[in-house]
């Protein structure tokens, strides 16, 4: 019958009534829907009801009789009369009944609702299940409140469109719980960063690296926190560390650089954003640098080479043992 047609039956022959709109519309996927059909042979008259609410029907020919014989055997879900008409191997029964009466309407209305009653249960139970150590305090939270909803509409005056409106509750309220963000290395990164003394950067680069250390430990106070909030707040503290400027050329202490490699040696890129995966590569990277470049030669940064002819020791001076003339004032600005 193609999309036309969502809810067919046929009375005898080719003559029936049906439901004149799109399947996909009318039967949903992945959802149950309650269908009942009636038919009055005395005033011959049909009546199809989704979820106990009568449908607009459309009657094809001259409906008369149910009644099957030894050549028309009565089907669902397939045309008697073709090979060719039948339901789709993903369609779904459950809890067929068939009566030898027509149901009135309040029936109907009355045996959806019963089933809805058993859904919402159903759902109920289903939402329990989930464990409370698994996800964030406030979405779990919200999820209880909601159960605790459903069973007080239980317990009262139940109808139908309460029922479904329960359920899609329940269902929202479990696709909102949140797994709490692992904040392991963001949690090293403040502690090493909390121990490092700024007091010889300027001003303004050591204001960014405060806020950013501030907005870090907020986001690791906070338990409904993301792992996208999380991974964000790292590359922020890192790219701040980057920032910071000194005041003046000096040695450059590099403790605070160990202490963050050691800190992210063992971290887990694959679980951040592509773009935060990509600051904290480059920053490690700029740590390796930092630390490959202040590495002392053996022999106390004297060469044993041979000299050359103007008298200079030229693997002492590629090497270079002090001045720090490429060495970089700030062991985060390369990062």
């Amino acid at each position: 019958m193609g999309d036309r047609y969502s809810s067919f039956f046929v009375v005898d022959g080719f003559n029936g009534f049906y439901v004149a709109e799109n399947p996909n519309d009318f039967l949903p996927l992945n959802e149950w829907t309650y269908i009942t059909v009636t038919w009055d042979s005395d005033k011959n008259e049909g009546k199809i009801y989704k979820n106990g609410v009568e449908q607009k029907i459309t009657t094809l020919g001259s409906p008369d009789t149910i009644t099957g014989t030894e050549s028309a055997v009565n089907r669902i879900g397939k045309n008697g009369y073709s090979s060719d008409a039948q339901y789709p191997a993903n369609l779904q029964l459950d809890d067929m009944r068939i009566y030898n009466g027509v149901l009135p309407a309040a029936d109907v209305e009355a045996m959806y609702t019963e089933v809805a009653v058993k859904d919402v249960e159903k759902a109920v139970a289903e939402a329990e299940a989930y464990e409370e150590s698994m996800y964030t305090p406030e979405s779990y939270a919200k999820l209880q409140e909601t159960i605790e909803a459903a069973k007080r509409f239980l317990a009262g005056e139940v109808t139908a469109e309460g029922c479904k409106a329960q359920i899609q509750a329940l269902r929202e309220a479990i696709e909102g719980l949140k797994i709490p963000a692992d904040k392991t290395s963001l949690k090293a990164l403040i502690k090493a960063a909390g121990e490092m003394d700024v007091t010889g950067y300027t001003e303004e680069s050591a204001a960014v690296f405060k806020a950013a250390l501030k907005d870090a430990q907020d986001v690791s106070d906070d338990p409904e926190a993301s792992k996208e909030d999380v991974a964000a707040a790292e590359a922020k503290l890192l790219t701040a560390l980057a920032g910071l400027e000194r005041t003046k050329e000096e040695s450059v202490d590099l403790s605070m650089v160990r202490i963050l490699k050691e800190a992210y040696k063992d971290i887990d890129t694959s679980k951040y954003t592509e773009s935060s995966a990509k600051t904290f590569t480059d920053a490690m990277a700029g740590l390796d640098k930092v630390l490959n470049k202040e590495k002392p030669n053996s022999g106390g940064g004297r060469s044993s080479g041979k000299r050359s002819p103007e008298g200079s020791n030229k693997a002492g001076t590629e090497a270079g043992d002090s001045g720090g003339g490429d060495r970089p004032h700030n062991p985060w600005h390369s990062l």
